[in-house]
């Protein structure tokens, strides 16, 4: 049976943008459907506004002055131009994606029905499916939610305005990035998380020095607690906070709820095309494939991290498996995550226990951001970088870093263990000297002075009638 398309794309987040993009360069006749054009991109509404906003918030801060009336226009350009050079509808148009906005549900297993804004229905076939339906905020079931107004990520940028008091509930990447922006604009900021330290989804040794700093930038961080009542309107909100024993009331001009994201896989009528899920997940195999052949399923709606990187490269192995059958190997322990505070965070891997790195198989190799010349002229001397090593072959299974340019360093990472490079050829590499990045370089040739090869070092030393001691690697149990 012939289809008017190869594949059509149900969702225009970044994943379902992505996945279209790739599949109309391999030549595949792709739609595109989403129930809003206009801001549907997780990146438009979400990812680009707070990266914008914290790049704009670091400017005042550096020059120690007030935001003016222009800070919003500027935030807004940056905005608009970030959006148009990545997944903006022009774009994948002028790539050859073909494009329909309204709302899409399952009819059968190759077809689905969209209904357009003006009411008009449709119905589209194509050989093969792909749902990026995305997701939306979790709000926590809280007394007095159903009467208070409130703010979320996706929310937030629709009112241009810098908040005299805010709280923002949720200390993961994103409350700790809006967190530090609004403090650096002049908000009195209260962060909180129920966990008992921010960002929780990240190693301590990786968040703790982000939270010394933020609290001395001014801001409340509350750990450990638990909101159990919100009340407020439109100009005012309290919060009430247990935190152990202790109770608090919390009052500011809003609120921000930054607790995660949910699916709605019931409302794309999946029962029609026999797909398997559950209330807040789709189920898919190791190539993003659901228990329907031809119909796979990539983003939020997998119920796997909610990342933008995740979302593009589950985009990727789908498409290229969906249109030629080859298998792609995507984890969440390839990917990295990044914070884009002040200090970055970022890692990549997976963090052994203390019992694995007592048990000798595993070493960490550590170097302060003290040692990186650049780091030190540039007066940002608080960062560390981490490597999570096998003892003896020196393969790497993770590593984070906190510090400037994080978000950048990480890269190395996670290219040696995707292609299997160990750290002692990472150490062979020359990376320019006045740069942070010549910090991988350090981190690396500890592996060189690391205690268990002072058996071949000690041999040579004999050999060559060496006069000196060895000395001993920052290795760290």
């Amino acid at each position: 049976m012939s289809y008017p398309y190869d594949l059509i794309i149900i969702g225009g987040g970044i994943s379902g943008c992505t996945a279209a993009s790739i599949a109309v360069g391999f030549g595949a006749r792709t739609l595109l459907v989403e129930k809003d054009m206009s801001g549907a991109n997780g990146s438009w509404q979400r990812t680009i506004p707070v990266k914008a906003l914290l790049y704009q918030a670091r400017k005042y801060a550096e020059r120690t002055e007030a935001p003016t009336h222009k800070f919003f226009d500027e935030l807004l350009s940056l905005k608009e131009k970030a959006y148009r050079g990545t997944e903006h509808p022009e774009r994948l148009k002028n790539l050859g994606v073909e494009m329909v906005e309204g709302q899409a549900v399952f009819i059968d297993s190759h077809t689905i029905e969209i209904e357009k804004k003006d009411h008009k229905k449709i119905r589209v076939r194509g050989r093969k499916m792909i749902i990026a339906s995305g997701s939306s905020p979790l709000i926590p079931e809280v007394e007095g939610i159903g009467r208070t107004p409130y703010l979320t990520p996706d929310t937030l940028f629709k009112k241009t305005w810098i908040p005299e008091r805010i709280i923002i509930v949720g200390a993961g990447p994103v409350g700790a990035e809006l967190g530090q922006a609004w403090c650096r604009l002049g908000s009195q900021v209260t962060l909180l998380e129920k966990e008992n330290r921010i960002l929780p989804a990240f190693p301590l040794q990786a968040s703790d020095p982000l939270r010394q700093v933020m609290e001395s930038e001014g801001m409340e961080i509350i750990t450990g607690c638990k909101i159990t009542r919100v009340k407020g309107d439109e100009h005012s909100v309290t919060v009430h906070v247990s935190a152990g024993e202790e109770e608090r009331v919390l009052s500011a001009d809003r609120v921000l709820f930054a607790t995660g994201r949910h699916v709605f896989p019931e409302k794309l009528k999946l029962k029609k095309a026999g797909v398997s899920y559950k209330a807040h997940q789709v189920f898919v195999d190791k190539n993003f494939r659901t228990n329907v052949r031809h119909i796979y399923a990539i983003g939020d709606i997998t119920g796997t991290l909610h990342q933008a990187q995740m979302a593009i490269s589950m985009a990727r192995a789908a498409v290229v498996h969906a249109l030629f059958r080859i298998p792609m190997r995507v984890t969440s322990e390839d990917v990295p995550r990044v914070v884009f505070t002040d200090p970055e965070v970022a890692t990549i891997g997976r963090i052994p226990s203390k019992s694995a790195l007592k048990s000798q198989k595993y070493e960490r190799y550590r170097v302060s951001y003290e040692k990186i010349g650049r780091a030190v002229i540039e007066d940002t001397p608080e960062g560390w970088i981490h490597v999570y090593v096998k003892k003896w072959t020196g393969r790497i299974m993770g590593a984070h870093i906190t510090g400037r340019n994080a978000g950048e360093m990480i890269s190395v990472f996670t290219m040696a263990m995707r292609h299997g490079i160990p750290l002692r050829k990472i150490a062979s590499i020359s990376f320019p000297f006045s740069s942070f990045s010549y910090g991988i370089q350090k981190v690396a040739e500890e592996w060189h002075l690391s205690p268990q090869r002072n058996g071949m070092y000690n041999w040579l030393k004999k050999l060559f009638r060496l006069q000196g001691f060895l000395r001993k690697g920052n290795r760290q149990e």
